[in-house]
């Protein structure tokens, strides 16, 4: 099958193939890049899809996300900033992983804190707030 342009159930599909793959074998490891091509070639529909994938998905899509980069970030921002707490709840995390890897930088700070405080005027989630309070924490200015 051609990953160029998978179809929406190719997401769901690798998924379940790489849960059931022996972890750190050749098929593992064909399934986790093949599961990276689908990712970056729509990381929103891969963003969006976690909530009807297994648990165990929602780690390595967001791992996956995170291994995208700073391109994400305005995806990222516009997620933390949505009303539903699963979003959200995810964009801190990514945050997370990109501060502890010294991705993101002072500049960055505003931006955060910014979408973060347009959900959490209506909503408040104390995961969500300390994700984004340890992302906020180790940004090097």
């Amino acid at each position: 099958m051609n990953d160029s342009n998978p179809p929406p159930d190719r997401l769901a599909d690798l998924v379940r193939e790489l849960e059931g793959s022996t972890h750190g074998g050749p098929r593992h490891a064909m399934l986790f890049d093949s599961l990276k091509t689908v990712v970056q070639h729509d990381p929103r529909a891969a963003l969006d899809a976690i909530e009807t994938l297994p648990t165990s998905a929602r780690s390595v899509l967001l791992m996956i996300v995170s291994g995208l980069g700073r391109q994400m970030l305005p995806m990222i921002l516009d997620r933390l900033s949505q009303q539903d707490p699963e979003p959200r709840r995810d964009a801190a995390m990514v945050l997370c992983i990109w501060a502890t890897r010294g991705l993101l930088y002072g500049g960055d700070r505003d931006a955060i804190q910014t979408a973060h405080q347009a959900s959490a005027a209506n909503q408040t989630d104390d995961t969500t707030d300390k994700f984004v309070q340890n992302a906020l924490q180790q940004i090097r200015t």
